[in-house]
């Protein structure tokens, strides 16, 4: 899409959104953005802490109280900061390193917290970054547990239904349809 003065001029998408079905993509069609939903998980963690209601330095096993069970113990001291940054050395996608998403979802909570206990730390924590889907999952739950809701409905009530981002989700819920305004709302903005 080219917009020009705040107005869309031209819009198009190219491919096919079925390649069985044959059904070509359309502008308002839906993708999942991946890892970009971690700027969701940072922002709203910041909010929480600016709100007083956690600290960024706080260890996740304040949060996460079955995370002082691990076996490595340097996981007791592993903070929100660090999980944030990628600096708190844990493995990227789990032990099963075939890479998640081509073989099964994402775990659930209870499978995450099972992966994480049964994963060592692989880094020192703040000795470099190591990229890690698990931690970031890790920091969706500190803020489930701090705010006592969804990660999903957090993170759409605080930030994206105040931008008007209506046609964005933290999580796909399977539909590759356009959300639509309600009444009276705001136009979808991506």
């Amino acid at each position: 899409a080219v917009a020009l003065k705040g107005r869309v001029v031209f819009a198009e998408a190219y491919g096919h959104a079925d390649l069985d079905g044959g059904r070509r993509l359309r502008p308002d069609d839906v993708f999942r953005i991946a890892s970009h939903s971690k700027s969701f998980t940072a922002a709203a963690l910041v909010q929480l802490a600016g709100e007083g209601r956690l600290h960024l330095d706080d260890p996740v096993a304040d949060h996460l109280g079955w995370v002082r069970d691990h076996r490595d113990r340097r996981w007791a001291a592993v903070t929100v900061r660090q999980l944030l940054c990628h600096g708190a050395g844990i493995v990227r996608d789990g032990l099963d390193s075939e890479f998640w998403q081509l073989g099964r979802p994402f775990p659930d909570r209870d499978q995450l917290r099972d992966e994480v206990l049964a994963a060592d730390l692989v880094l020192e924590p703040n000795l470099a970054m190591k990229y890690s889907n698990f931690g970031y999952g890790l920091a969706g739950l500190v803020i489930e547990e701090v705010t006592g809701r969804s990660y999903h409905d957090h993170v759409r009530e605080r930030l994206l239904d105040p931008l008007g981002l209506v046609a964005t989700t933290p999580e796909h819920r399977g539909s590759t349809e356009l959300a639509k305004p309600k009444p009276g709302g705001r136009r979808p903005r991506r």
